[in-house]
């Protein structure tokens, strides 16, 4: 008895997606300690730059598509989900090869400038990374429409695996170079994506299929998610753009971006939620069941943010700790009073709290089919970050207060997010408290129930 509950757990979406982006994040913070432990300073910012940046594209290349596909796939019937399956590969080829093709054309036009920067790694590598990922990609976006977590899984540790085996072998045996790293993880991608085309997941066969309708009706969607998503990029990169332009040093980048990377340990659960909460979501609201969605949605943002409270305990009382554990000793006595990475930590961390009520009121908004609203919510809180990072860059030269500026755009955004849902799902800190606890309950009896039998 025990072992067939253990085995309904394993299959349910929620400890499939959680799982997923806990062996994932584990993978990549390792990697990233490895990383920030054997490279110089400046090749660990060129690093962080390309990841940066390929990020930012990425966020590019799906805002068009993926969002809008996980809002409309679910539910729908086989002959118009053939058509929206089409119809997203179709954009994202072409999306693709376009953006590809525009990150040749400005390399080609300012090489001189960028082959002694930071960016010389993205510009160098990353359009062909953008080809090579499209079948690995498509398949994760239908995935997730249809709540095959399993299969994410699978994909998601295989990639994150292979190239954490090329970090770890290539630092500690070989000396390897950045650009041989960014080689190979361009290889991982080509082996993923083939592997994808031979098990059928890359849809790309589902070309045919597009139709007009459809192609209009995602890029509709798109245009709104696309900037929301860009935005969303810029909210959490824009830091690292503006420290980089500052007069700080690409030591700041370096020890800003490690507290950046202690966080993601607590944005595990969040994404995971998310992931699952969204096409729910969709599906609820696509049945016109307001009371489904109000429910999913308060006992998704309550049980996160309860979370995220002994997370927050535990990274505050640990910061030193887990802060020599991902990067050694080096970063933590550098001399300057502009550069305190603890101080850096603790303020991320209270950031970190006010997360999920901002992320779940964004899905929400998207889900309920008003993507142009979530546009202008992320809009404001950019250009709230944005004058924030420049004025603690530029005029007080101080990264503990780029990482305020975090706390006070995401407030900004929680509250946005709540005035524009409140008239269809009428929130409330009691109502999310109420399921956010009542989640845990359900645990709580579920595993006494099979400590018993």
């Amino acid at each position: 008895m025990i072992r067939a509950r253990i085995i309904e757990l394993l299959k349910k979406d929620n400890f499939q997606s959680l799982l997923s982006n806990i062996i994932t994040a584990l993978i990549g913070i390792v990697s990233f300690s490895l990383l920030a432990k054997k490279l110089n300073t400046e090749d660990f910012s060129n690093y962080i730059i390309f990841v940066t940046g390929a990020s930012l594209i990425e966020m590019l290349r799906f805002g068009i598509t993926s969002n809008a596909t996980i809002c409309f796939l679910p539910g729908t019937k086989q002959k118009k989900r053939e058509k929206i399956i089409g119809s997203f590969v179709k954009i994202n080829l072409l999306t693709s090869f376009a953006l590809a093709f525009f990150i040749f054309l400005i390399k080609s036009f300012l090489y001189d400038h960028i082959k002694n920067s930071s960016f010389v790694l993205f510009f160098n590598w990353y359009p062909y990374i953008l080809i090579a990922s499209i079948p690995f990609n498509n398949a994760l976006t239908i995935f997730q429409a249809d709540i095959k977590f399993n299969k994410i899984l699978f994909i998601r540790i295989l990639n994150n695996f292979l190239f954490f085996l090329v970090i770890l072998i290539g630092t500690l045996y070989w000396g390897i170079t950045l650009n041989e790293l960014i080689l190979y993880y361009l290889y991982i991608q080509i082996f993923l994506s083939g592997l994808c085309i031979v098990l059928k997941w890359d849809y790309l066969i589902s070309y045919k299929n597009s139709s007009n309708k459809e192609v209009n009706r995602i890029l509709n969607f798109g245009k709104f998610s696309v900037f929301t998503l860009l935005s969303s990029n810029l909210l959490r990169n824009a830091d690292i753009f503006i420290i980089g332009l500052g007069a700080l040093g690409s030591n700041a980048i370096a020890i800003y971006s490690i507290p950046l990377k202690l966080t993601e340990i607590m944005q595990i659960p969040l994404r995971s939620f998310a992931s699952t909460a969204f096409p729910k979501i969709s599906k609820a609201y696509t049945q016109g069941n307001l009371k489904k969605v109000r429910y999913i949605f308060n006992t998704y943002t309550g049980a996160i943010s309860i979370f995220f409270v002994f997370i927050a305990i535990f990274i505050l009382i640990f910061d030193r700790e887990l802060i020599i554990l991902i990067s050694g000793h080096s970063y933590i006595n550098n001399g300057s009073e502009h550069l305190n990475i603890l101080i850096i930590t603790q303020i991320l961390t209270i950031y970190c709290l006010i997360l999920p009520l901002d992320k779940m009121t964004g899905i929400t908004l998207d889900s309920l089919n008003k993507p142009q609203i979530n546009s202008i919510k992320v809009l404001i809180m950019l250009i709230t970050n944005l004058l924030g990072d420049i004025i603690a860059v530029f005029i007080f030269k101080s990264l503990e207060l780029v990482a305020i500026t975090s706390i006070l755009f995401t407030l900004l955004g929680s509250y946005i997010g709540v005035y524009c849902l409140n008239k269809e799902l009428q929130i409330s800190i009691k109502d999310i408290l109420f399921y956010g606890l009542k989640f845990y309950l359900n645990i709580s009896k579920h595993t006494c129930l099979i400590i018993k039998k």
